[in-house]
Parts: structure tokens; sequence; C-alpha cells
């Protein structure tokens, strides 16, 4: 977790990710191949010092977006996936200045 804290938090420190949607795929990226939950998302919140109620009841919201892009696929009820086109973003987002 602490490498992931640190990607996450120089990420967001270094303003890469814009929007928490943005913030959702870098995350989604530094977790490698796996599915998450938004559990997972909700922790790593946490773990960057990222956490709040507002993002929390926001989550959704940005997972729903992140879905009608093309980033995140669903992949059960409970769990989601970067797809091709989100690694692609993450990618890119990583690589701002």
């Amino acid at each position: 977790v602490d490498n992931l804290s640190t990607t996450l938090t120089h990420a967001a420190i270094q303003a890469k990710a814009e929007t928490e949607t943005e913030w959702v795929l870098v995350y989604a990226q530094s977790v490698g191949k796996r599915d998450f939950t938004r559990q997972d998302i909700l922790e790593a919140y946490r773990h960057s010092r990222r956490y709040s109620e507002n993002r929390r009841k926001n989550l959704s919201f940005n997972l729903k977006a992140a879905v009608k892009r093309g980033w995140v696929n669903i992949t059960s009820p409970t769990t989601f996936s970067l797809s091709p086109e989100g690694r692609a973003k993450a990618e890119t987002l990583m690589e701002r200045a």
C-alpha cells in the first residue's frame, strides 16, 4: 500500500488528475490489471489522505462517468476494471508535466 499511496499522492500533488474521475483512473492504473471495488477506491482515498465525505458521496457519480466515457468496465455488480481506453487515458494523465 505504501507504493500505491506514494503514487496516488504524487499524482494528486502534481495535479495530474484534474478531476475525481481522472483520479479514479490513476488509481485503477496503479493497481495493475486486477479488478477493483468501490471500497478499494475509498481505502485509496484514505491512504492518500484525500478522503472526505464529499468524495465518498460523489464516488458513484465519478465511477458512472468513467463507465460512460468507456474508461472503466463493470465486471460484476460490485467490481470494476480499467478498459484499454482507460489505461491509455491514465497513462496520458501520468505523463502530464
